[in-house]
């Protein structure tokens, strides 16, 4: 001790003979929080100030930093407590007696919310005694990787801690949410020390099913869960819970549960239904309505809540059956519903009688005759009788009422001005289209015909009263010829 007494003493000596101001020692001091937690100060960037702590006995000193400036200059008994913004590289310091040390660059980097010291030393001579400082290193490992570690009560890091202390006794902590907490004390010597700390699950979990049915929504403290029944709870605090299953159609459940460390509790739930089924059948392209919203085709079943509905099958010339239902839980119905058919009837008579009738294509005797229970609607009737051109006429039929159709034929001219050697086709895009060519009734497209003579012709297709177009075509006898209109 003596020896390195004598050899500071004489450092000191030499270095005043060169300059007045010089900068002795400069570290950073790992352990010091007092930028980030004591007395933190913030920059005009809004970032945590880095300290350096300038040891000296002297006092009256001028610091001019570099451009990032200095934040706060305080005296602290024995040292100064310069306050700069992270990233300052420079300083230089002055005194009215003691002279100037210009621009001292940092041999560390300076980060933010760190503790630096420099020890100065003047034109006193100043003789410092150092001890080595004694040091060891301190691990530890957590598990879980996100538990928080604390040293004498102060947060340190998260799953791993590894820094070197000084000779003493210290206490730890390890926490997480619903993981038991573990703490303990450890004297730091002259050996490195490692602890492991094993968090035990302060939680479990609820494996819940539901019948008759699954897919029930569950609620668990009142907090929805992701998934539906059959499902596993996220991990709960062990300890006791308000567990509720909800699914639409049955009554809402709730059960309370007691939960231990590390334990899955089953739990189930036996549904009671809140619904009546109901099955309303009627004719195939009958449209099913209740309270008014369609819910099918011919034929519906489904679940109804207790209440009074109004139930509605509908048909296109068909008078609606309607009916008031009040179903109760657990209610079985069945129920036909069946329009009521809206009939007319059609009285036919031709010139000369005994033409064969067709409605929309089904056949219903020859003329004179009566054709009841037509349900009300428009229809295409067919008069056809050899020798006579086919009539094609548009009646509608109203409610009660009888329609009469009158109809005088006229003799057919089939195949004007044609020959023997080849034929026409001629074809439409809609079916039930009439041909006639030069003012004679041909035939039902699509049909063949002779090949006319070579030159123009007036075609004309009929459908009824309101399809029909006429058209002139250009024959040429060499060829075959096809012909496609549209309508």
């Amino acid at each position: 001790m003596k020896r390195l007494f004598i050899t500071i003493f004489l450092i000191s000596l030499i270095f005043n003979l060169f300059s007045e101001i010089s900068v002795k020692s400069f570290r950073k001091l790992e352990n010091d929080i007092t930028a980030r937690v004591d007395a933190p100060k913030i920059d005009q960037n809004g970032d945590v100030c880095a300290i350096i702590k300038i040891v000296t006995t002297q006092t009256g000193f001028v610091w001019e930093p570099d451009g990032l400036g200095i934040i706060s200059s305080d005296w602290k008994n024995g040292e100064y407590w310069l306050y700069v913004p992270y990233g300052a590289k420079h300083l230089t310091i002055k005194h009215d007696k003691l002279g100037i040390l210009r621009d001292y660059m940092y041999p560390l980097p300076i980060e933010k919310a760190c503790v630096y010291e420099l020890v100065l030393t003047s034109g006193r001579i100043e003789t410092t005694v150092i001890d080595e400082i004694s040091s060891q290193w301190l691990l530890i490992h957590a598990d879980p990787e996100k538990a928080m570690i604390y040293l004498d009560d102060q947060f340190v890091k998260i799953g791993e801690y590894q820094s070197k202390l000084k000779p003493g006794s210290y206490t730890y902590r390890v926490e997480m949410p619903l993981y038991h907490s573990e703490a303990g004390k450890i004297e730091i010597a002259d050996t490195k020390k490692e602890i492991n700390v094993n968090l035990k699950p302060a939680f479990g979990n609820i494996s819940i099913t539901s019948s008759p049915e699954s897919g029930a929504t569950v609620l668990i403290d009142g907090k929805e869960q992701t998934g539906v029944t059959p499902c596993q709870s996220e991990n709960l605090a062990s300890g006791e819970h308000t567990v509720q299953v909800i699914k639409e159609m049955y009554q809402p459940s709730v059960q309370r549960v007691t939960i231990n460390d590390g334990q899955i509790v089953p739990l189930g739930f036996t549904l009671q239904p809140n619904f009546a089924e109901l099955n309303i059948t009627s004719t195939p392209e009958t449209k099913i309505f209740v309270n008014n919203q369609q819910k099918g085709i011919g034929t519906w079943k489904g679940r109804l809540n207790a209440g009074v509905y109004s139930l509605e099958a509908r048909r296109e010339k068909y008078q609606s059956a309607k009916q008031d239902l009040d179903l109760a839980t657990g209610d079985v119905k069945n129920i036909d519903l069946l329009p009521t058919p809206i009939y007319g009837s059609l009285d036919i008579m031709t010139t000369p009688a005994e033409a064969i009738i067709k409605i929309d294509g089904k056949e219903y005797g020859t003329t004179p005759n009566t054709i009841n229970k037509l349900l009300i609607g428009d229809y295409t009737v067919q008069l056809s009788k050899t020798g006579y051109a086919i009539v094609n006429k548009i009646i509608t039929i109203t409610e009660g009422k009888s329609k009469e159709l009158i109809q005088s034929l006229e003799k057919e001219i089939r195949n004007k001005n044609y020959s023997n050697s080849k034929r026409f086709t001629f074809t439409s895009n809609k079916p039930g289209v009439y041909l006639f060519i030069d003012g004679g009734f041909i035939d039902m497209i699509p049909c063949g015909v002779d090949v006319l003579k070579k030159g123009k012709h007036n075609i004309e297709l009929k459908r009824g009263v309101h399809d029909s177009v006429k058209k002139v075509i250009f024959v040429n006898t060499e060829n075959e010829q096809s012909f496609n209109f549209e309508l």
